[in-house]
């Protein structure tokens, strides 16, 4: 089988790089857009950090796709509108999570993006994950182990749709991309809770210990944008 092939056996999960090849052996030809959205949609439902697939996830998407072709060729072709769009895609991936969640009830859309300093901090996982599941909030995690450019579009809306969001910039992190992002989501009309951990003379960044120099214009950038947020 393709799935003997590429992977093994059943119970082991496929890695993001052998997906879109699974599918392409069926003859199914998901664009990568499509497949990592899959594998972000089963990485929420399953609630793992891995962007991977189980047997029983690819299953479900490689029959959900074979649907979706062959209603394409039965409908005939005709001018669709966004609105229409937009209410049919959401329709799919509702219909997808209550496959792979094994339960009529489709999860909420997710209420907090996390957002802030990524690699190499564990604040999503140590504290703030911890603290939304105990309340039962729902979230987006951008902060994976297989990261790929093809997951800037899933994270830009799911940072579109969520209700809050929460950027955490840590010590541990120049965080030099995330500040401006930060600065600019503070000027627009979103929920936004910035947490600043403040820096300390010669810490370590990574490899490096930071000079006094480093440190004062690092401390600035941090005080300039809390006073702008």
């Amino acid at each position: 089988s393709a799935w003997g092939c590429r992977v093994g056996q059943p119970d082991e999960p496929a890695p993001a790089d052998r997906v879109q090849s699974l599918f392409n052996d069926i003859e199914l030809y998901p664009t990568k857009t499509q497949v990592f959205e899959m594998l972000v949609c089963a990485r929420q439902c399953a609630r793992r950090k891995s962007l991977t697939l189980t047997f029983g996830e690819f299953c479900v998407f490689a029959a959900e796709l074979r649907r979706c072709s062959r209603q394409a060729r039965q409908t005939p072709t005709k001018p669709e509108s966004p609105v229409w769009n937009v209410d049919r895609e959401n329709r799919d991936k509702d219909l997808l999570c209550k496959h792979l969640n094994g339960s009529e009830a489709s999860p909420p859309p997710c209420e907090v993006f996390l957002g802030g300093s990524c690699n190499p901090t564990t604040w999503r996982s140590d504290i703030a994950i911890p603290m939304l599941k105990k309340m039962g909030i729902t979230y987006f995690n951008p902060q994976v182990d297989d990261w790929s450019t093809e997951l800037m579009e899933v994270e830009h809306r799911a940072k579109a749709a969520a209700r809050a969001l929460l950027f955490v910039l840590d010590s541990e992190t120049r965080a030099v991309a995330a500040s401006v992002e930060a600065a600019h989501l503070a000027a627009a009309p979103r929920d936004l809770l910035l947490v600043l951990r403040p820096y300390t003379r010669h810490q370590n960044i990574g490899s490096e210990t930071i000079d006094d120099q480093e440190y004062v214009e690092l401390s600035r950038a941090r005080a300039t944008l809390q006073e702008a947020v």
